[in-house]
Parts: C-alpha cells; structure tokens; sequence
C-alpha cells in the first residue's frame, strides 16, 4: 500500500480555498455615478455647445492645442467621467503619457455616441493613410472607434447620367419630338480625410438632357376651346362661395394686424 500523508493531502486541497478566498469581488459601480457622468456626455454631445471634438476642419485637425483644449473640456463639462478615466491611470505615469491615452479612450466613446464627434478618428485616419496602412487594416480599427471608414470612391457620372443617343434615335424614328433642356448642377466635394493639399471644394457643371414628349403630338388635334383671359370674367372661371369669403377676409385681417402692430 501507498503511504498518504494526511497533513499535506489536507494542506493540499486547501489551497485553492484559500486562493479563492483572497481573489478580490466585483461589485458594480454606483448607478449614480455612471448615470451622472452619462448626462455629461450626453450634453457634451450636444451642438448648442459644440465639443472641440466637432473641430474636422483642417484648422481644427492642425492645431497644436487641441489635446490640452479637450483636457480642458472633460475637467470642466464632464468631470465625473475625467474622474473615472483618469481614477485607471496609476499616478506614477506622466502627463505626457497619460493625456494622449485619455483624449483616445474618451475620443472612442464618444465617437460611439455620435459620429460627428470625430476629430481623433480623422487624425488617425490621415496618419494611418500617411503611414500607408491597407484598407483592411483601417476597416479593422473602425469597428473599434479608432478610425474613419475607409474612402470609397464612386463615379458620380453613374448616379447623374449614362449614354442614351440610341434610344434617342429610335424615338425620333418612331415620330416622338424633343426639346433640349440646359440646367446647372452643383455639389460639394468633401474631403474624407481633410489636409492641406486634401481639402472640400465646391464644384458646378452644365448638364444637358434630351426631354422627349411621351406620345407623338403631329397628329393630336390642336382646336381646343381658347379664350384671351383679358376677355374672361373671373366670376366664370372662379366660383367663390361665403364661406370662402369669410376666409378670406379673416385672413386678410390677420395680416393686416400683423403689419401694424408687430
């Protein structure tokens, strides 16, 4: 038979009782505090008061300032919640590590929350690009905040219009008459990822189109009932009854009243 000691067998299977014991416990965060620093996100997400996070302009990606100016921000309309980022962060590590991470993770949330709020995510878009990251790469880090889609272009020729003079020909063969119609069109090109040599432009064009009548007019008579309105009575043409009237006027007195005493 086999010798067991019973003291180490006991000690043994003690252990991880007594590793159990000493792990600490989860217990969850006051909903008071998570639901006070969710109403200082929500109004820092606002446009009344516009967040440094909504500054995509490229003077508002290009300044030097910014992380000190959104540092300012979260100590000033999101305490609460500068207090539970900053509470993660040991005390050890120095300003000049620890702002950069902050303006990211609270840049991701509240990217999350509103996608206007995307200052962080265009500059990390332009060093991704810069640094000539692959689309799959870009695609990736979007799912987690960190970055805009990546650009998809598109001929816009495809959505304005396409080639159509044979059709053209075939409704003039079959007798149908056409005008040409001349009209401006004019959209703003967006930069996706705004630099200096990157930046929105507007564009105008002169599109012209072919209108053709949808049936063929040579033969549809043209002796139609036609009278000069210099020569119509409007009562004829017009027929207003009293309570038409009474609308009317009462509309009229209401814009009367309105010139003369607001």
């Amino acid at each position: 038979m086999l010798g067991v000691n019973v003291n180490e067998a006991s000690t043994s299977m003690c252990q991880p009782l007594m590793i159990l014991k000493s792990a600490p416990v989860l217990v969850d965060a006051s909903p008071y505090v998570l639901n006070h620093a969710n109403k200082e996100l929500i109004e820092v997400a606002r446009r009344g008061n516009p967040s440094v996070l909504r500054q995509r302009s490229f003077d508002g990606l290009s300044s030097e300032t910014w992380m000190a100016e959104l540092i300012n921000e979260m100590k000033t309309r999101c305490l609460m919640a500068h207090q539970i980022l900053s509470g993660l962060f040991e005390n050890s590590i120095y300003p000049d590590k620890r702002n950069p991470a902050l303006c990211l993770i609270y840049g991701i949330i509240m990217f999350l929350r509103c996608h206007e709020l995307s200052k962080i995510q265009r500059i990390n878009s332009v060093l991704l690009i810069q640094g000539q990251a692959s689309v799959n790469m870009i695609a990736e880090l979007n799912k987690y905040g960190f970055c805009r889609e990546p650009k998809m272009k598109y001929n816009i020729l495809d959505d304005i219009g396409n080639h159509f003079l044979d059709r053209a020909a075939e409704l003039v063969k079959s007798g149908h008459r056409f005008v040409y119609v001349l009209d401006n069109i004019d959209w703003e090109e967006k930069a996706h990822d705004m630099r200096q040599d990157v930046q929105n432009r507007s564009v105008h064009a002169v599109a012209t189109s072919i209108v053709f009548n949808r049936v063929p007019e040579k033969d549809l008579p043209n002796s139609g009932p036609q009278k000069n309105l210099h020569h119509c009575n409007v009562d004829d043409l017009v027929i207003v009854n009293d309570e038409d009237t009474k609308t009317i006027r009462a509309r009229y007195l209401s814009i009367i009243a309105k010139l003369f005493f607001f």
